[in-house]
């Protein structure tokens, strides 16, 4: 083998990690189903969805600081209060799940949840995630 060769294959194989880390930074689930972003205040509201097959069926929501994309503040919605303050939690109260018409606007965040539960029925839930002096505050939901 030409030497020149030969390097050219060693460089490659000492530095395919930091390539392969490199783009794993930006690395998106495949069990994410539902991706959005938009503009509350002078922050940036990220939301990503993940399927309710998968073995985290949460809704994760996220503030940012425009341009640096800084976390400000983070919350993984893996439970759903109803007006009596019952909690449906995804994967121990539920057979299925359905999150939809997720949008931001007025500082916060609303969507409707279609709940089927283990031991008997359903719910759906019109829920609301209020964002307040540049926090995520209390989920709220009530029946639809």
């Amino acid at each position: 083998m030409k030497p020149a060769i030969f390097l050219s294959l060693i460089f490659a194989l000492l530095f395919a990690n930091k390539i392969i880390a490199k783009n794993d930074e930006y690395f998106v689930s495949p069990y994410a189903r539902e991706l959005g972003i938009s503009r509350v205040g002078n922050q940036l509201l990220r939301w990503v969805r993940f399927s309710s097959e998968s073995k985290h069926p949460c809704l994760h929501v996220e503030l940012l600081t425009p341009v640096s994309y800084v976390v400000n503040d983070q919350m993984q919605i893996c439970a759903l209060p109803d007006e009596n303050n019952v909690m449906y939690d995804f994967i121990k109260n539920l057979s299925s799940i359905d999150l939809f018409n997720i949008k931001a606007d007025n500082m916060r965040l609303t969507f409707n949840a279609d709940l089927i539960l283990l031991k008997q029925g359903s719910k759906s839930l019109q829920c609301s995630l209020l964002i307040k002096e540049e926090k995520l505050n209390a989920l709220s939901c009530v029946a639809r």
